[in-house]
């Protein structure tokens, strides 16, 4: 935006370097205040630009070389992640650790992982991990997802799927059983 203390028409000449090479059309309008819109332009590049203006009169005026920098790309990049541990398909049982690997063209602020939906852990740093407590689950398949985030709120996501099955083994180390044998005192032996 610029102004003039006449009422002038507004264009503006712009480009990557002091030979600009685009120019927006004339505006006719005879205004003191201008805006002018630029299109097409490259993220994180610097342009040259300056601005020309010619009043009822045809008296015509152009600035002096400026530049202005483009902000950056937004980021649209979803993380990439992938479950390591378990396999997809495994059967586990008890305390089930689980891994991921997760990377970002930017960085990766956290991974979530979740079982059936139900978000169970968040690891903010690599490597990526949680653990599960399957004997809390319900025997049959379940499934396992690690949904890795960025700082632009892009999400990667991978599953797996594992069935929940308890052996006679994992159940009685999870168990504590106590027996207390007393002695009924009525009966005597003979």
């Amino acid at each position: 935006a610029w102004t003039t203390d006449e009422a002038a028409t507004s264009r503006v000449e712009y480009g990557t370097t002091t030979a600009y090479g685009s120019s927006t059309p004339e505006d006719g309008a005879l205004v003191t205040d201008h805006a002018v819109a630029l299109s097409a332009l490259e993220p994180e590049t610097t342009y040259h630009y300056r601005v020309h203006s010619v009043d009822a009169a045809g008296n015509a005026a152009v600035s002096p070389d400026e530049t202005f920098a483009t902000a950056p790309a937004p980021d649209v990049t979803a993380p990439a992640v992938a479950i390591t541990a378990p396999a997809s398909g495994e059967t586990v049982s008890g305390l089930v650790d689980i891994a991921a690997g997760a990377s970002d063209d930017t960085a990766v602020t956290a991974v979530v992982f979740a079982v059936d939906g139900a978000t169970i852990a968040t690891d903010t740093a690599a490597p990526y991990t949680a653990t599960w407590d399957s004997d809390a689950a319900a025997l049959g398949l379940h499934s396992i997802t690690a949904t890795a985030h960025d700082a632009a709120g892009n999400e990667g996501v991978d599953a797996v799927t594992v069935t929940v099955l308890r052996d006679e083994k994992s159940l009685l180390a999870r168990c504590t059983t106590k027996r207390t044998i007393r002695k009924d005192p009525k009966k005597t032996a003979m």
